[in-house]
């Protein structure tokens, strides 16, 4: 694999025996290369829009949002080298957002208003669109249809983005990860999405090899 696209990160020899030592768990070897999977519904923080933002947190381009994502993976590596204060120097790692199979969104946001016209009927949002109700991303089923100043019509489903992540590891003594390790990955990466509060998870994570 073609490292030169990854961002590499050097996790610490302790943290290699006390965490990603097969020995101990007695784990079957699994990969070295996977992509973890997960699916939220999102908070606009991980959304993004071309046109104008609904709220700061929004990202201008799915380069900048997949830029962002990569900073929180990253991030969750960080965490856990801080975890085990010791010494870099035993295991490369390199992480990236495989964008073609993550659905990441673009979100413009169209209010749920309507203007007062006696015996008048009209769409206000087209299907499709996305609306906030509290600090939760819905997206329309049907047009939204007002009559009379009032909202007559409307069905919509929680907006849901799917983020992949590639993470490839090169250990010097040539182990190979078993799922145990990965789970540890993703269940920090998970953990550091949570803290920034950018969403809601459905279901778990899934890992699979590339």
């Amino acid at each position: 694999m073609n490292f030169s696209f990854f961002n590499y990160i050097i996790f610490l020899y302790s943290f290699i025996q006390v965490t990603f030592s097969c020995a101990p768990f007695n784990c079957p070897k699994y990969s070295n290369d996977v992509t973890i999977t997960f699916t939220i519904e999102p908070r606009l923080s991980i959304t993004y829009t071309p046109g104008k933002k609904y709220h700061s947190d929004q990202h201008s381009s799915k380069k900048e949002l997949a830029k962002f994502l990569k900073e929180i993976i990253d991030n969750a590596v960080q965490d856990l080298r801080n975890k085990h204060k010791v010494n870099a120097h035993q295991l490369i790692v390199g992480t990236s957002v495989n964008e073609k199979q993550s659905n990441l969104l673009n979100v413009t946001i169209i209010d749920n208003e309507c203007l007062y016209d006696c015996n008048y009927r009209k769409s206000y949002a087209p299907a499709g669109s996305y609306f906030m109700d509290g600090n939760i991303i819905k997206k329309r089923l049907e047009d939204g249809i007002c009559l009379n100043g009032e909202i007559v019509h409307e069905k919509a489903v929680n907006a849901i983005s799917t983020i992949v992540f590639n993470v490839s590891v090169r250990p010097l003594d040539k182990r190979v990860f078993c799922v145990t390790h990965w789970n540890i990955f993703a269940d920090t990466v998970q953990q550091r999405m949570i803290r920034g509060s950018r969403g809601n998870f459905i279901g778990k994570y899934k890992l699979a090899k590339q």
